[in-house]
């Protein structure tokens, strides 16, 4: 909705939390991001990881890295997996969420129906709804995922937000971002 669209794209000035929150946060001290073990543990299966996202066009590189999330996935209905990004590090320097407004079951039980007429129900439910809202590189940059060397993000074909590369140093470290807002960030 516009709502959203005006959010994401005026980040700074509608999401950002205060300097003074952010400090109080960090006071509480910078939580490590969980990590998916597998994925730590074998920077071949990372790479691989990475590789499926930037085909799907969720990721990209990030020119900075201000905010660092951390890949896990969980069980979803039916044995599949769910990715979600550990962005509480990044969520420290963002506002609450508005809540959304939804209706509590109690509210069914007060439908009345007039006589003669009838009612009908529907649900539906939203699949992929995650990982659908494109984000530009200066939101992107509090989404980025571990490092890696820019001759693996050459390998791989990663380009950064306006289609350019410009690394010289093979062992440069370079930032994955996501393309996308990730499940697991407090307004997504």
């Amino acid at each position: 909705d516009s709502t959203t669209a005006s959010a994401v794209h005026n980040f700074q000035s509608q999401m950002l939390a205060d300097d003074g929150v952010v400090r109080r946060r960090l006071a509480d001290g910078v939580p490590v991001g969980f990590f998916d073990k597998r994925l730590r543990a074998d920077k071949r299966l990372y790479l691989q990881f990475l590789r499926m996202l930037h085909e799907r066009n969720l990721l990209g590189l990030a020119r900075q890295r201000r905010g660092k999330a951390t890949p896990f996935f969980v069980e979803k209905k039916g044995g599949k997996q769910r990715l979600v990004l550990d962005c509480r590090q990044p969520n420290i320097f963002f506002r609450h969420a508005p809540r959304m407004e939804l209706g509590a079951a109690e509210s069914l039980s007060a439908i009345e129906v007039p006589p003669g007429r009838e009612l009908y129900l529907a649900s539906a439910d939203v699949q992929a709804c995650f990982y659908q809202y494109g984000i530009d590189e200066d939101l992107a940059e509090w989404f980025c995922l571990p490092s890696i060397s820019s001759a693996d993000a050459n390998e791989m074909g990663l380009l950064y937000f306006d289609g350019t590369w410009s690394i010289a140093d093979d062992d440069t470290l370079v930032f994955p971002a996501m393309k996308v807002l990730p499940m697991g960030f407090a307004w997504a």
